[in-house]
């Protein structure tokens, strides 16, 4: 039986699970979505590619909230893009992010994701990246929309990029931690058997 190479016949919840979780060694051989864009991340952050960095912790968050959920929760609702990211929040790190911090982040996921830039369209905020300092400040007052009025510190979310960072790396500590005591599910609609096939793919050099 094969688990590191992906060729068991099936597979059970906790060897999916242990598949998804697998670290990534550097060799050729399958490697986990999950460790894909942690590894990327890291790279990119290393090489000074602060936005590119940081969109990939957020995508991993929302790829963990897709995929796993600790045992006993009861939070199913994981079909859209924002639950998902907020519910792996919830599971494996809700003392680091409150519910408000964990929409602000899913919006500047999606403002890194969609146009690459420092606008939410979801909701009317411009954002501004430090890596000094708390991981989030809200603005005082409302944004109006306006490109004159986005240069006002008074409606600028400030995100500290080095924060968000650290917050995924701890986050996904918390992952390994519950798995290693037994407190991890595949997310409802995550079937064990897929997991070596459609969570996971081959590097070749």
């Amino acid at each position: 039986m094969n688990a590191r190479h992906g060729t068991l016949a099936s597979v059970d919840q906790r060897e999916a699970i242990d598949l998804y979780l697998e670290v990534w060694r550097g060799d050729d051989g399958p490697v986990s979505f999950l460790e894909a864009a942690m590894r990327d991340a890291r790279t990119a952050w290393e090489c000074n590619a602060r936005w590119l960095a940081t969109l990939g912790y957020l995508v991993a968050v929302e790829q963990i909230g897709h995929t796993v959920v600790r045992s006993g929760t009861g939070t199913t609702d994981r079909k859209f893009s924002r639950r998902a990211f907020m519910a792996a929040l919830e599971d494996f790190a809700p003392e680091l992010l409150d519910e408000d911090g964990q929409g602000v982040l899913y919006e500047m996921r999606c403002a890194l994701a969609h146009e690459y830039g420092l606008q939410s369209e979801r909701t009317p905020r411009v954002f501004a990246y430090t890596e000094s300092g708390p991981l989030l400040r809200l603005p005082e007052e409302t944004w109006d929309g306006t490109a004159a009025d986005a240069k006002r510190l008074e409606v600028t979310t400030v995100v500290n990029l080095a924060a968000v960072a650290d917050l995924v790396e701890r986050l996904v500590a918390s992952l390994r931690e519950a798995h290693a005591e037994g407190h991890m599910e595949l997310a409802q609609g995550v079937a064990a058997d897929e997991v070596p096939s459609l969570l996971r793919f081959n590097i070749t050099r």
